[in-house]
């Protein structure tokens, strides 16, 4: 076999695995790659002017797609800014690969930064290749990693020296199939008899449900038990917003998780993300101790790890859910039947009365100065296609998008993972390059998206037809509400001044994004926000709305 250098044998295993899109921003210690690139022109080179854009971008193109994406920056200044969303894709179980160029294997006197120690703890794995034998067979593996349950982001980087010598060591045909884990007959047996006994059962659904091509999402169950159904983390489309049993998000570990007293039985499916309680003395049990818990997930490091667990079920949750809802309807005699009719009757009424105190509240504050963030929504709602895809990155206004719109379908709403501020702006340009036939509207808050404004070049330069709605209230509002939560937790009633909260001059998103020659429109008159996205909807371009909301607490 002739030998290549190693930046060829890069690009010829990721034509292996598929790749499209090459998410990134180059240094010098990249110059190999690119100048590779300029021989491939079937890879998309997508240039972001900041890191986070391009983490973004991959992040949400990779969830969208059920596919690891590729990302590459620079060395450890580059890459160190990537960090944070890194963090994010680990949080949430994003399978891509992160790759960064290297100093020359042999500058170890001189100083080389272990780009290995700083990615780690947001990894699954992470090696750097400082000889070209090793390029193949490395990428093959992290690709494999990142893809097998529970997924995650991988690291891989290159020593210059790696990159421009020489090696006959090909890619392989690679197995990438989608590996799916069984549960255990028996236990779904034992959980099935659990919750067809129950009086009480509620249901806690974590994102991780939908991190397979085929995800069962399970309404069918929550109807046979006549259950409410809460989200730990609604991220993306794991149970019909719109279903009577769906009772809300919850955020695990604050008064919230209160909501879970009731329940004799919780089935809790994926993860138990805790990531939103960054206060001392935390709740270090969630659930009633008195409750029965069903725990299903992929994730070992998950299961039965801080709960106490009656059924701990090491599987794919859809695989295991299926089952389980065909072996509870099995168990259910006609007693519990007749009571489970009248449970989702109640469930229906109390969803009635939900819908209309959302309703009275958005009228007793209809024509509010500066509007309410329920009113920009509901505005939205009026005319948003039925394929419309929603990205939530609207922090505090995210409440307000799951008063006025429904989310039933598959793949309707992206929404960010992991508390980092700043990927909504790329990820909006990621979900649209996954699904170029659907319009993608992304809310944003003004504090995060600031962290990644410079997305907006991205959209600009690639013509990404995305329309921002930027979600401006002035402060980082999240922050006010967790200074209250705090000072509640000390007894203290004195009003905070909420220092480093407010955004003295407020961001003016729509003279930002006309830099970027991006349709721009700046609004705080309600009545005009229709007309205004039917105009933004109607264009190839990237758009953005910058709305004026009223950020008091």
């Amino acid at each position: 076999m002739e030998k290549l250098a190693g930046k060829y044998i890069l690009l010829e295993a990721l034509k292996a695995q598929g790749i499209k899109y090459i998410f990134g921003n180059p240094g010098t210690t990249e110059t190999a790659i690119m100048d590779a690139l300029e021989k491939y022109p079937e890879f998309e080179y997508v240039l972001t002017v900041q890191e986070s854009a391009a983490m973004g971008m991959a992040d949400a193109y990779a969830r969208a797609t059920k596919k690891p994406a590729f990302v590459n920056l620079h060395i450890e200044t580059g890459l160190a800014n990537g960090l944070s969303l890194l963090h994010n894709a680990h949080a949430g179980g994003t399978p891509l690969v992160l790759t960064a160029g290297n100093k020359d294997s042999r500058e170890i006197a001189p100083g080389k930064t272990d780009l290995v120690e700083m990615v780690t703890p947001f990894t699954k794995w992470a090696v750097e290749v400082n000889h070209p034998d090793a390029v193949a067979q490395t990428i093959q593996k992290a690709f494999r990693v990142a893809l097998s349950p529970p997924t995650g982001p991988t690291f891989v980087a290159f020593t210059t020296n790696a990159l421009d010598d020489a090696t006959n060591v090909y890619p392989t045909k690679t197995y990438n199939d989608e590996i799916i884990i069984k549960p255990d007959e028996n236990l779904i047996k034992e959980a099935a008899k659990i919750l067809s006994d129950s009086k009480n059962p509620g249901i806690l659904i974590g994102d991780r449900l939908v991190q397979t091509n085929h995800p069962y999402i399970p309404t069918k169950l929550a109807e046979i038990l006549g259950a409410k159904v809460y989200s730990s983390n609604y991220s993306e489309m794991i149970f019909p917003s719109g279903h009577p049993s769906y009772k809300g998000n919850i955020k695990l570990g604050f008064n919230s998780s209160d909501e879970f007293e009731e329940f004799d039985t919780i089935l809790a499916i994926g993860g138990l993300p805790r990531i939103s309680y960054m206060f001392s003395n935390p709740r270090m049990r969630i659930f009633n101790p008195k409750s029965k818990i069903i725990h299903i997930d992929n994730d070992p490091n998950q299961v039965a790890t801080t709960e106490k667990t009656d059924v701990a079920i090491i599987s794919d949750p859809s695989e295991a859910l299926k089952i389980l809802t065909t072996e509870v309807q099995s168990m259910i005699d006609g007693k519990t039947i007749e009571l489970v009719k009248e449970k989702n009757k109640i469930l229906k009424e109390e969803q009635k009365i939900n819908k209309n105190n959302i309703t009275s509240s958005l009228n007793e504050n209809y024509s509010n100065v500066p509007m309410t963030a329920d009113r920009m929504v509901h505005e939205v709602s009026k005319v948003l296609p039925k394929n419309a895809i929603i990205v939530n990155d609207a922090v505090t206004s995210g409440n307000s998008i799951f008063n006025f719109i429904d989310f039933n379908e598959p793949n309707s709403i992206f929404g960010g993972r992991g508390g980092s501020l700043g990927w909504g702006m790329g990820g909006a340009l990621g979900i649209k390059l996954a699904f170029p036939d659907h319009p993608v509207i992304a809310f944003v808050g003004d504090g995060t998206g600031m962290m990644s404004v410079q997305a907006l070049w991205t959209a600009s330069v690639n013509k990404i037809p995305v329309t921002y709605i930027m979600c401006n209230n002035g402060a980082y509002r999240v922050l006010k509400l967790n200074m209250d939560i705090y000072k509640q937790q000390l007894g203290d009633t004195k009003s905070s001044k909420y220092m480093g909260m407010d955004f003295e001059e407020s961001f003016n998103f729509s003279e930002i994004s006309k830099g970027f020659n991006i349709n721009s429109y700046k609004i705080d008159d309600p009545s005009q926000i229709q007309s205004v996205l039917k105009k933004c909807l109607n264009s190839d371009k990237p758009n953005l709305i910058d709305i004026q909301i009223d950020g008091s607490v």
